[in-house]
């Protein structure tokens, strides 16, 4: 996935596994040395978000912070704090005291966004910024280079936060669901599909209300 920040294109890569047939591109590692690289989309951080039965609990992990961010955004506190205390024992040890999961859940209470924000900024904290380029363009271009791809979810996570900060939440006009939209857009459909029947609909509003017009007129010059 390539991130438009507001000052470049950034995109997140990670190492081309052995067999691997599509690599993207490359990073210079070494002075005379280069790493292939290819980039990771914002598709599969859909697909954790919606994958059931998870058992990995770092992916658990993630995708309760996804969701608790989603649940940040519709103003819904009370699956915000369900969503947290179940991040909290996710994410517990033998060596956490109790005073240091008081203060975390008294962050998730009056400052959710910050304890998702935190959280984030920890996981993809091995990401390191680099130059890389693409193999059908010579120029080089700006890349979040991670280790694996849990790691490269987690920084397209933390630009999803960014993405998610400007946006607000609309509902389809034709089928009723919640979309994020950005401030200060008019849209009013989630997909191409809901458009198209929703510009199908006006055509045949707009041509039933021509022909009540006419007969109106037709009935004043009776």
């Amino acid at each position: 996935m390539t991130i438009v920040t507001n000052w470049v294109k950034v995109s997140v890569l990670v190492p081309c596994q052995e067999g691997t047939r599509r690599c993207d591109g490359f990073v210079l590692v070494r002075r005379a040395e280069s790493q292939r690289v290819q980039t990771v989309t914002d598709d599969k951080l859909e697909a954790l978000l919606h994958q059931p039965n998870l058992t990995n609990n770092k992916e658990r992990e993630l995708r309760g912070l996804l969701r608790m961010l989603d649940s940040i955004r519709k103003g819904d506190s009370r699956k915000t704090e369900g969503l947290g205390l179940q991040l909290l024992e996710i994410g517990k040890s033998l060596s956490d005291k109790d005073g240091v999961l008081d203060e975390e859940w008294r962050v998730i209470l009056h400052d959710p966004l910050k304890f998702v924000v935190a959280r984030l900024s920890d996981l993809a904290s091995s990401a390191k910024l680099v130059l890389w380029q693409d193999q059908k363009n010579d120029v080089p271009r700006v890349g979040m280079l991670c280790a694996t791809t849990l790691d490269a979810l987690y920084v397209l996570a933390l630009f999803r936060v960014e993405e998610r900060s400007e946006s607000v939440i609309g509902k389809c006009r034709i089928c009723g669901k919640e979309f994020p939209c950005r401030r200060g857009k008019r849209r009013q459909t989630c997909s191409n599909k809901c458009r198209k029947q929703k510009s199908r609909r006006n055509r045949v509003q707009e041509s039933d209300q021509e022909g009540r017009r006419m007969n109106s007129d037709e009935e004043e010059i009776v």
